[in-house]
C-alpha cells in the first residue's frame, strides 16, 4: 500500500518551462517564480511537483491542468502554508470539447475499474491514485457580527478579532431578515475585531441579537486568497446571456457558450487536500 505523509515534499531541481503547447512532467521538480502560459500541464510517471515556497507564479491554460495516477501536486502544506501568490486561469472556450488536443482525458479501465473514458476541458483534475495539495495562508474563513451594520456604514464590528485579513481582501456580509440581501465590500483597514471597508454598506446587517440568538447574527466570511483558481470568461456577459432567472432564464447555445468557465474534478481514489484557496 501507498505510503501517506503530511509532510513538505523534498527540495527537487526547477521546473524546465514548456518549450511547447503542452508541459509535461515526468519528473520530479519545482516550479519557480514567473508567468507560465500552456495549452495543458499534464504531471505524470509518479513526478511530484512542489510550488516554490514565496514565488509569485501566474499561470494560463487554455486546455486544463491533469494530476495523473500517483503522481502529486503541492502548494504548500499543511505543516507549512503557502506564503507567495499563485494564479491559474482557465482559457478554454466551450468548443475545445471537441477539440481532442486540447481534452485532458482519462480511461477508467486503466485502474482496475469498469470500463469507462471521460474528458474534460478547461479543468483542474485529479486522476485516480493522484495526489493534490492546497494550503494557502491561514486566513479566518467565517465570522459573525456583534454589531448592526446599517445602510451607509463603512464599518464592521466582528465577533473575534479576523486573522490575515488585510487592505484590499473582498469579503461578503450575509444578509438578515427582510433588511436587504447579501453583499460584497473590500477591506480598508482591520483593527482587532473591527473591520473597515473602502466603500458604505448599501444593506441592513443585524448583529446584535445577544446569547443563544448570536447564531442569527449576520454572518461575514472572506473571498481572497492567494491561491487562486480563475476563469478567463465575462461574467457580465454570461448574466446578460440567461437573460432572467428561473423559467424565464434562456439556456440556448449562447448561453452555454458565454458561461463556459473551468472546472473542477477529483476522481476516485485520488487523495485532496483544499484549505484558505478561493477557487
Amino acid at each position: 500500500p501507498r505510503t501517506i505523509s503530511n509532510e513538505c515534499p523534498a527540495a527537487s531541481p526547477a521546473c524546465t518551462a514548456p518549450s511547447g503547447q503542452d508541459w509535461v512532467i515526468t519528473t520530479s521538480c519545482t516550479i519557480q517564480a514567473g508567468s507560465y502560459s500552456a495549452r495543458k500541464v499534464l504531471i505524470s510517471d509518479g513526478a511530484i511537483v512542489s510550488v516554490e515556497q514565496d514565488a509569485s507564479v501566474t499561470m494560463d491554460l487554455s486546455g486544463g491542468l491533469l494530476v495523473g495516477s500517483n503522481s502529486e501536486l503541492w502548494i504548500g502544506c499543511e505543516s507549512t502554508p503557502f506564503t507567495g501568490t499563485w494564479t491559474l486561469t482557465f482559457n478554454g472556450r466551450r468548443e475545445d470539447l471537441g477539440n481532442t488536443e486540447r481534452w485532458l482525458s482519462v480511461d477508467y479501465g486503466d485502474y482496475g475499474l469498469p470500463p469507462r473514458f471521460e474528458v474534460w476541458a478547461n479543468a483542474l483534475v485529479a486522476s485516480h491514485g493522484a495526489r493534490l495539495e492546497i494550503h494557502g495562508a491561514p486566513k479566518t474563513s467565517w465570522t459573525r457580527l456583534r454589531e448592526d451594520a446599517g445602510v451607509g456604514a463603512t464599518t464592521l464590528t466582528l465577533e473575534e478579532g479576523p486573522v490575515g485579513w488585510a487592505p484590499g481582501d473582498e469579503i461578503v456580509i450575509a444578509g438578515t431578515g427582510v433588511n436587504g440581501g447579501s453583499e460584497r465590500a473590500t477591506v480598508a483597514s482591520v483593527a482587532g475585531d473591527a473591520v473597515t471597508l473602502q466603500n458604505g454598506l448599501t444593506n441592513v446587517h443585524e448583529g446584535s441579537w445577544p446569547g443563544r440568538g448570536a447564531r442569527l447574527n449576520g454572518e461575514v466570511g472572506m473571498l481572497s486568497h492567494n491561491v487562486r483558481f480563475t476563469s478567463g470568461f465575462d461574467l457580465g456577459a454570461c448574466e446578460n446571456a440567461f437573460g432572467g432567472t428561473g423559467l424565464s432564464a434562456r439556456t440556448d447555445e449562447q448561453t452555454k457558450d458565454s458561461c463556459f468557465g473551468g472546472n473542477v474534478a477529483f476522481l476516485q481514489h485520488s487523495i485532496v487536500h483544499v484549505e484558505n484557496a478561493e477557487f
